[in-house]
């Protein structure tokens, strides 16, 4: 299947998604902030990024800047509790997949991996 990078600093959330996910089949990686994510993308590739646009230290737009630059061709889900409008633009703007609201139906979080990703992400 695929390999996703969960990258998000709701400890609990991160961890129920990683679980559910490794059980449709995928590998995943999970950290807590962009500066960790950024070092995960330099050792490794992943298929998929779903990354909290509110992060300690680095927000998750800079590190999708950021990331881009190492791996231009990787996908990025971008997740907000907040309203964070301008950022969500930003992140657009610079390519990200698509922004998704917490808290979000998982059901619909593994719909967008499986279904409208199909053809972007074949490996998933």
């Amino acid at each position: 299947m695929a390999k996703i990078l969960i990258v998000d600093d709701e400890k609990d959330l991160a961890y129920v998604l990683s679980d559910i996910l490794k059980l449709e089949g995928h590998e995943i990686t999970s950290v807590l902030d962009g500066y960790k994510a950024i070092e995960e993308v330099k050792m490794t590739h992943y298929d998929l990024i779903l990354m909290d646009i509110r992060l300690p230290g680095i927000n998750g737009v800079e590190t999708f800047i950021q990331i881009k630059g190492i791996d231009p061709e990787i996908k990025v889900v971008m997740m907000t509790g907040f309203s964070a409008e301008d950022l969500i633009e930003k992140a657009l703007k610079e390519g990200a997949y698509a922004c998704i609201h917490k808290p979000f139906d998982l059901q619909k979080m593994i719909e967008l991996i499986y279904t409208e990703n199909r053809s972007a992400l074949a490996k998933i």
